[in-house]
């Protein structure tokens, strides 16, 4: 439910899904975890590349949202490990979250690996593109780089 204007409930017809949330940042992870399952999504919580990938191999995911620079294991190579063991093809929606774009674009492997790039800080609002990539599908191009609004 989400609280309307005049202080009404409305009900949000939603797919809940599955997601993994790789973030070594605990305040990320708490704002991930409480908007997420605030939407009917189930959450759970990677705080290293290790534990990312062991997660993603062992559960189903509908979408893994993955810090590109967590430790351990980076978020590019849990992304292409995954990958590896899945022939390609994972049935996960991977979705890279960074406050460096620039970084991960530098190289086009690194777009070859996941589905979409969200930049830092990201923007939860229903309706943003953090929201609406919780429901798209893989693209078959190149991943969406959505730029940070304008201050």
């Amino acid at each position: 439910m989400i609280p309307a204007r005049d202080g009404s409930q409305t009900v949000v017809a939603v797919s809940p899904k599955r997601i993994l949330v790789a973030e070594d940042s605990p305040v990320t992870q708490d704002l991930l975890k409480l908007i997420l399952g605030q939407r009917g999504h189930l959450v759970d919580i990677a705080e290293d590349g290790e534990q990312a990938l062991r997660a993603l191999t062992r559960h189903p995911y509908d979408v893994a949202l993955i810090d590109f620079r967590l430790p351990k294991l980076d978020g590019l190579q849990v992304a292409q490990r995954f990958r590896r063991e899945r022939g390609g093809e994972t049935g996960t929606r991977l979705i890279a979250i960074t406050a460096d774009v620039e970084g991960l674009l530098s190289h086009s492997e690194n777009c070859e690996n996941f589905d979409q790039i969200i930049p830092k800080p990201l923007d939860v609002c229903p309706g943003a593109t953090f929201s609406r990539s919780m429901s798209t599908r893989r693209s078959q191009s190149r991943p969406a780089v959505f730029p940070c609004p304008a201050s």
